[in-house]
C-alpha cells in the first residue's frame, strides 16, 4: 500500500526503509573479591608480625555486617 497525493506527496519518492539487526556485547573484566574465612567471620584474624611470628587479632565487626556474613544463602 502506498500513500499518494497526486502532484504533492508520493511515499515511494521520499521515504527509505531499511532493516538493522545489531548485536552489542559488553566486554568487562571480572572482579574477584576475597570471601571471609570461618575464623574471620568469628572476628579472629591471623597475621604475621614484624618479627616473623604468627599472631592473632580480634577484630570487632559491626552487628549488621556480622548478620550478613553469617547468613546462609
Amino acid at each position: 500500500m502506498c500513500f499518494v497525493i497526486p502532484g504533492v506527496y508520493n511515499v515511494k519518492d521520499r521515504i527509505i526503509f531499511f532493516r538493522y539487526a545489531g548485536f552489542r556485547q559488553r566486554l568487562c573484566q571480572p572482579v574477584f573479591v576475597p570471601v571471609p574465612t570461618s575464623q574471620e567471620r568469628q572476628e579472629i584474624v591471623d597475621i604475621v608480625g614484624s618479627d616473623g611470628k604468627p599472631d592473632q587479632l580480634i577484630v570487632l565487626l559491626n552487628p549488621g555486617a556480622k548478620t550478613i556474613l553469617n547468613s546462609q544463602v
